[in-house]
Formats: structure tokens, C-alpha cells, sequence
């Protein structure tokens, strides 16, 4: 509309502009971005005894160099609130945290398809843990995004 009226060019008034974009639906804010998609909501998991449900987190732990972090891995079993492994690396590495469930598994006696994984997938840098370590070593993922 400015531009018509810049060049004095008059096709209708601004009004009916805004009439017709109204009855045609158009009048809404456009955006060059993907729709959105429908999310569903996650089902509850409960643990009723212990090594049913286990969850992970990795904490940043800080070093006299700034900048410079160690990274704390942690699994706790949700229903005992017992932390069942953890270690702390120089660097975030899914290759790490993949062996630490690894000896998890066989120090608990963790049989496949025994335990859910849980996870904040706040996480960047072990995403593609789930995918590689999950299904070896007989944890459900939960949470967990490839």
C-alpha cells in the first residue's frame, strides 16, 4: 500500500485493503518458517522397584582456567535415588558415556530390556548415544534424542 501511494497510484483506499484481506483469511502475520508440528505429550513413566527406571544427566564441573569444564556423567535410579555410576571426563563424548552404561549394566546385572533409560535431552554433544548404546547394552531410551 505505501508503495502504490508513492508512486500516486490509487487502486483503493486502505481500509478496503484491510476488508479484503480480512475475508480472504491473508490478514494474518506471515512468516517464511516451517508450520509447526503436532508434539504429543510424553507417557509417565513410574518405577515400583529399584533398577526400573534409571536417569542420566551430564553436569558441567568447573575448573580453576576459565572457560575449561570438567563433565560430571551421572545415572540414579529414579525409585532408590541411588546414583548406580558416574564419572567425570575432560570432554563430552558419547563414545564415554556409552561405556560407562556399558559397565553399568555389568556391574548391576542389568539384563536387556530390564531398565528405562530417562533423560532431559538438554544435551548436545551425546544426542547419538541413545541410537548406539541404548539398544546394545538392553536399556530403554527415553528422552533421549538421536
Amino acid at each position: 500500500m505505501p508503495r502504490l501511494a508513492d508512486q500516486h497510484r490509487y487502486v483503493a483506499s486502505e481500509s478496503t485493503f484491510y476488508r479484503v484481506l480480512r475475508e480472504e483469511k491473508q490478514l494474518a502475520y506471515r512468516r517464511s518458517e516451517r508450520p509447526a508440528c503436532a508434539r504429543s505429550k510424553p507417557r509417565a513413566v513410574r518405577a515400583d522397584a529399584p533398577s526400573q527406571l534409571f536417569s542420566r544427566d551430564i553436569a558441567y564441573l568447573p575448573t580453576t582456567v576459565r572457560g575449561q569444564y570438567f563433565y560430571l556423567y551421572l545415572f540414579m535410579d529414579v525409585y532408590s535415588r541411588m546414583v548406580v555410576g558416574w564419572q567425570v571426563y575432560a570432554e563430552e563424548s558419547s563414545a564415554q558415556a556409552s561405556e560407562l552404561l556399558k559397565d553399568l549394566c555389568m556391574r548391576e546385572g542389568i539384563k536387556p530390556g530390564q531398565v528405562i533409560l530417562h533423560s532431559d535431552s538438554k544435551n548436545t554433544g551425546t544426542r547419538c548415544f541413545r541410537a548406539v548404546t541404548v539398544s546394545k547394552h538392553g536399556a530403554f531410551g527415553r528422552g533421549l534424542v538421536p
